[in-house]
């Protein structure tokens, strides 16, 4: 759970402080992308294993929209 919440905290507060930028999309990419490869890393084994880096990935993608959706919300007409 601490491992989501981190992460939804950090997406809002790049939200909140970088804005409606491309910045912001790519801060939150390259975070995101790189906390669940990390994850991955060190959770890693030869076995098939539910751990919290299954459902922290549907997270990761809804996060990256976010932030995308976000952006492209902010552009004029």
């Amino acid at each position: 759970m601490l491992h989501s919440l981190l992460c939804v905290l950090f997406q809002f507060l790049v939200l909140r402080f970088i804005g409606r930028t491309l910045m912001a999309v790519r801060v939150s990419l390259t975070f995101q992308m790189v906390y669940l490869l990390a994850g991955y890393y060190y959770t890693a084994t030869d076995q098939y294993d539910i751990k919290w880096t299954m459902p922290h990935c549907v997270l990761t993608l809804k996060l990256i929209g976010l932030s995308f959706d976000y952006y492209d919300g902010g552009k004029k007409k």
